[in-house]
Order: structure tokens, then C-alpha cells, then sequence
């Protein structure tokens, strides 16, 4: 092992609390001197307020406009000197010694990473990350189309370096040449996301391996009510840079079927990908490559991997259905393809004839559903408080030996479902107080967990129902056959369903209260229930506003809204994002191109097929559909109804 290796630290900030900044750079200066070279530089990625500090061995870099994580680590790595480069977040803790254990496995030319600590290093979340993959998209950033990372626990057994698929971010290290060699921090990437799916897969299929230093101990500030993200966080940055990844780092073939998944792209981010090189990107990374895709996707995703290689040739799952192959369909139709010649059929009925069979008791109309018993206790636990409820033909049965959390879990249940006295049901939700920590358990998977710390405070007590519904919204979309569920708001006016369609961050739920206050209905703040005969069903959740990290604020008390209960047929469907200023100038969509866009928003359209296009045809074709920027919601909400009216008085409606 080197022993006098010059160490670069690269850390870029934007709009963070220059006090933690602060911290970060002196718990450097403080653990890592050991007769090391040094530098420590900082790139001030254009934050409002300059950053600044002095010290001889602190260099601090300014953007002149927001660039990014990935391209201000990448330039910090440029003006850098040292043969090992360390990139790092702005809020993290060292504790001695980690340094050296890092250098450790430097010269391996692997790309490291120590294990995913908390702050005060009291807690280890993951050692390290494995690859997922997720076909369709959901709205919230750990559900976005194509690559994922899930982390890993604790390795068995506990060796001083592990090899991991993936790593964990916050701190990298790797030698310069071998950095330089993978092409570095991307070059092409937007503001934020999926660094550590590009770096890591780079670094596999370049043959330097990812690896994970256990004996390293740095902390990491968990982002919370107290250190929320400075910075704002868009669904097109995550999209831009899954796009890039797809379009570069793989097969011909193979980005062929993949694209199909990240189609429809956003016209954001369609601009903003007309404006990178992909194509000289793409032909840096190919001739460098050591691993083939099958070997990849065979290694490090199995069997969640959207696609099967024979003889080294990528072909489509047969269980799968890219978004992306149902916009060519329904383009075909809106050329008037639809009939006999129809893609969309055509799609349909190969998707039908090769699927994977369910089990019986998943066939719709073929057997009642298995009924499982609550269990009296998991590890002699004895349970004080259980509750059965029935939603969409799903009886689902909670249980905890923290009786106070209860009634706020079941203020989370939509509006008019109905609490049973039995105990059968389809799932089992179990909340479990041990001595250190809170778990959730769906039937005997673990769920979530909150540490003890963290769950009796006020915030904390929150997140319980919080986590409880988010993970019931989840088992829905899975377990749920004869329904489809689109990510959308819904408001009833006059007995016809208001469909709002948005990104997060679009304004959506602001659009829905300025119906409410309008005289509309509510029926759902981000879940859209429809039935096989295109009807709309009340999913009404007490709804809320989000902060900047995606957390509920200002909840509604359900019984404080006007609730709808009644199936309804769709009347409109809207996608009106917010843009302060603008005028609203709604544009006209045709049924089509309306079925095309619920479809990318519907949440189980590819496990349902040829069900959810029977669904959403019959719920978009008789509906108004407008899409186009708003400014004023209050005028665009009058301009919306007022159509809705004029269509009622052509139709003959009361």
C-alpha cells in the first residue's frame, strides 16, 4: 500500500448553512492529517449567499450559475491535484482514522465508499446500495422509470472491504487514473440525481468494481423538519439524468428496449437533452468497456430486470409494457389506425397471448380471495389494539402493541371505507415498539422503521400514520385487480369527475383547493380509483400540502371538506402546470392522446395490461382534456368550469 498519496477533497455546496459547511471542512482538518498531502476545495455552486473560508489548504471554487452536484464535483475534481480524489457532501462528520482506512483499498482502483451513517455515527442505515429497476413511473423520487438503488445491510460476514454493486452517497474515493479512466463525475447530468447509479455501473463496466470499507466511520446529516433540503428538487432533473444513463451506458439493442420505458419524455427535459452530447459521450464510454450488458443485468438486477438475454441479445420480458410502446400505439390511433390495423391492439393481444398466468385465486371472477388469520403475536409480543378495514375488495388488518397510534393511522383511511369486527384478511400490517426503534411490517416484510429517537417526538409520531398510508396507497396499486390507479388529483363538479394531472411541484394540489372553494367535491388528493367501466371512485385521504422535501404540512381534516362517495364518469382531464405570470390559453387534447397520458400516470397499468387501456378508453372518451402552463388559479379555475358547463348545456345535463 502508498503510503504518501496527496488526497484531494472535492465538497460541493449549494445554499447550505455556511455553518455547516464550516463543520464539515474542520472535522477534515481535524482527522485526516497523518503526514498526508492535503487540499480541501470547495465549489460554491452559485448559492445565494457567496461562501467563503480561510485556511491555506482551503480552496473555494464559484459557479457562476447553478450547476449541479454533478458538474461542480466534476469541476472541483478538475482543478484538483492529488492522485486520490474525495468527493463529498457539504453536511458530514469524520471520525478519526477513516482516512486511512479508506487508503487502505485505494490502489485497488476501485471506486469506495464507507458505510451510510448517521450524523453522530450511532447508527449504520446501509453498507453500501444493490441496483433496481422500476417500469413504471410514480411520482415521487424513489419511483422514477429505470435504474434504482436499494440499500444493503449489514454484509455476513463483517469483512474490512466488501464488494457492493452500488455506492452510497455522500463520500466517494477513488485514485485520479482510475476517476479519469471511468470519464469522471458526468458530464452531461442536470442539477440533481442518480449520481451513484452512473458512477457505480460505470465503474462495473469498466472492470474497477465498487467497494465498500466498513471500518470507515462517517456521518452523514439526515435531511428532516430541522435540516430540510436548501435547494429545490424537480421529477425532470431525475428524468434528464436516467436518459442520459440509458442513452450512453449500454448496448445498441439494449437501449432500444430500454428507451421505451423513459418515453414519453417531458418537453423540459427533451430541451434540455437537445442541448448535451450524447452521441460523444456515448463513444467515450463503449471502447472502454469490459463488462457486456448480459453480465450486467444478470449480476446486478436478476430478476427485476426488464429484459432476458439469449445468446447475448437483449429481448423485452414478456411481463413487461413500456409506457413508451403505448404512445407509438396511441399515436397510431390518432392517425386513424385504430380499427383492425391498430398497434394498440396489435400490442394488446401479444402482451395477452405471452403473459405469465396468475395463481387461480389472482384470476379475476375465478375464486374468492384466500383469507389469512391475524397472528396473536410475532416474537411473543402480546398485541393490545387490532383493526380490520375493507378497501377496493381488500380487507386489510392492522395490529400494534402501541394502541395510541391507532385512531391517527385510521384517520389516514379514505373517506367511506368501511371498519369490519372479523379478523380474516388480505394483508396484515403490524407495528411493532421494540426497545430501540419502531417497525412496520406488511404481512412479513419490514416496511419501515423509525428509531427511538426519532418516533417520540411530535415529528416523529407523524411520520407513523404517514408511512402506514404511503405503504397502503403501495399494496393497493400491487394487490388490487379489478381497479386502476392513476396519480392524479380528483374534484366532482356536478356529478362529473375533474381529473388534475401533474408533476410534483406543478401546483396540483393547489389547483384542487381553488375547485373545493369553488363548490367542487372532494373525491382524492393524489390517488385516482377508476373501475373497469371507466367510473371514478372516492379515494379521499385527509389531504395536504408538501414542503420542499416531500413531507405532508397543513393537513385537512377530512370532515372539514365537502366528500363525494358516489362512482362517477369522467368529465375533464387537466395537466396545468404552474408558471407565475403566464396566460392561460388551455390547448385542446384529443381521447386518444388523453388515454396516452393517464396511462403514463396510471400506477398498475403494466401489471393490469389490456384492463387499464379498457379502463381509461372508457373513462376519457366522453371527457374534456386541456393541457398548457397557468398562472392565476382562480381565473383558471372559472375558465375550466365555465367549459365544463358549456359541454353540460350542449349534452343536456342539469
Amino acid at each position: 500500500m502508498k503510503t504518501n498519496h496527496k488526497v484531494s477533497f472535492v465538497i460541493a455546496t449549494h445554499n447550505e448553512n455556511p455553518e455547516t459547511v464550516d463543520a464539515t471542512i474542520q472535522g477534515l482538518l481535524a482527522t485526516t492529517y497523518y503526514g498526508n498531502w492535503r487540499e480541501i476545495i470547495v465549489v460554491d455552486d452559485c448559492s445565494k449567499d457567496r461562501y467563503t473560508y480561510k485556511h491555506p489548504n482551503v480552496i473555494v471554487l464559484r459557479n457562476a450559475e447553478n450547476l449541479g452536484s454533478c458538474l461542480s464535483r466534476r469541476r472541483g475534481c478538475a482543478a484538483a491535484c492529488g492522485d486520490v480524489l474525495v468527493s463529498l457532501d457539504a453536511h458530514m462528520s469524520f471520525a478519526p482514522g477513516w482516512l486511512e482506512e479508506m487508503l487502505k483499498y485505494v490502489d485497488s482502483g476501485a471506486l469506495l465508499t464507507p458505510p451510510w451513517r448517521n450524523y453522530r455515527h450511532t447508527t449504520t442505515y446501509h453498507w453500501g446500495c444493490s441496483f433496481g429497476w422500476q417500469s413504471q413511473r410514480f411520482n415521487n423520487y424513489s419511483k422514477i422509470v429505470g435504474l434504482q438503488y436499494h440499500g444493503l445491510f449489514e454484509p455476513q460476514p463483517m469483512l474490512p472491504v466488501v464488494d457492493v454493486p452500488m455506492v452510497i452517497g455522500a463520500c466517494y474515493v477513488m485514485r485520479r487514473d482510475a476517476y479519469e479512466a471511468i470519464g469522471g463525475w458526468n458530464p452531461h447530468f442536470s442539477i440533481y440525481g442518480s449520481e451513484e447509479q452512473d458512477l457505480s455501473a460505470r465503474a462495473w463496466l469498466f472492470g474497477n468494481g465498487v467497494k465498500c470499507v466498513t471500518g470507515a466511520r462517517v456521518g452523514h446529516l439526515d435531511r428532516d423538519g430541522t435540516n430540510p433540503t436548501p435547494f429545490r428538487i424537480l421529477l425532470d432533473y431525475y428524468e434528464h439524468n436516467q436518459a442520459v444513463m440509458i442513452k450512453t451506458l449500454f448496448e445498441p439493442e439494449t437501449t432500444q428496449i430500454l428507451e421505451d420505458f423513459i418515453e414519453p419524455l417531458t418537453v423540459g427535459v427533451r430541451e434540455s437533452l437537445s442541448k448535451v452530447d450524447l452521441e460523444g459521450w456515448r463513444s467515450f464510454l463503449q471502447p472502454r468497456r469490459k463488462m457486456s450488458d448480459a453480465q450486467f443485468f444478470r449480476r446486478f438486477l436478476g430478476k427485476q430486470s426488464p429484459i432476458t438475454f439469449r445468446n447475448g441479445k437483449p429481448k423485452l420480458k414478456k411481463s413487461e409494457l413500456p409506457r413508451g410502446l403505448v404512445q407509438k400505439a396511441v399515436l397510431a390511433e390518432e392517425e386513424g389506425l385504430w380499427l383492425e390495423r391498430s398497434s394498440i391492439k396489435n400490442l394488446v393481444r401479444e402482451r395477452k397471448k405471452n403473459r405469465v398466468r396468475p395463481r387461480n385465486d389472482q384470476r379475476l371472477g375465478l375464486k374468492a380471495r384466500r383469507r389469512v388469520s391475524l397472528p396473536k403475536d410475532v416474537d411473543g409480543i402480546g398485541w393490545s389494539s387490532s383493526i380490520v378495514v375493507e378497501a377496493f375488495g381488500l380487507r386489510i388488518g392492522f395490529q400494534t402493541n402501541v394502541p395510541e397510534f391507532l385512531a391517527p393511522i385510521a384517520k389516514g383511511f379514505a373517506h367511506g371505507w368501511s371498519v369490519e369486527v372479523d379478523n380474516e384478511v388480505d394483508i396484515v400490517y403490524t407495528l411493532v415498539e421494540y426497545q430501540t426503534c419502531l417497525k412496520l411490517y406488511v404481512d412479513s416484510h419490514v416496511a419501515g422503521r423509525i428509531e427511538q429517537e426519532h418516533w417520540i417526538s411530535r415529528k416523529g409520531r407523524r411520520e407513523v400514520p404517514e408511512l402506514v398510508a404511503g405503504s397502503l396507497r403501495y399494496e393497493l396499486v400491487e394487490r388490487v385487480n379489478d381497479h386502476v390507479f392513476i396519480d392524479a388529483a380528483v374534484v366532482s363538479w356536478k356529478g362529473q369527475a375533474i381529473l388534475i394531472l401533474g408533476d410534483r411541484w406543478s401546483g396540483r394540489t393547489s389547483l384542487m383547493f381553488e375547485f373545493l372553494k369553488a363548490g367542487a367535491e372532494y373525491y382524492s388528493h393524489a390517488f385516482a380509483a377508476v373501475d373497469g367501466d371507466g367510473r371514478v371512485l372516492a379515494f379521499a385521504q385527509p389531504p395536504a400540502f408538501i414542503d420542499i422535501d416531500g413531507n405532508p404540512k397543513n393537513t385537512w381534516p377530512i370532515e372539514s371538506l365537502n366528500c363525494g362517495l358516489e362512482p362517477i364518469g369522467v368529465g375533464m382531464v387537466v395537466d396545468h402546470p404552474l408558471h407565475p405570470g403566464v396566460k392561460f390559453r388551455p390547448q385542446s387534447v384529443s381521447p386518444a392522446k388523453t388515454v396516452g397520458k393517464l396511462f403514463a400516470q396510471t400506477l398498475n397499468a403494466r401489471r393490469l395490461g389490456h384492463f387499464a387501456f379498457r379502463s381509461l378508453q372508457r373513462a376519457a372518451e366522453n371527457a374534456l382534456s386541456f393541457v398548457g402552463p397557468r398562472g392565476d388559479m382562480e381565473s383558471t379555475v372559472a375558465e375550466l368550469i365555465g367549459r365544463l358547463e358549456k359541454r353540460r348545456e350542449k349534452l343536456g345535463y342539469q
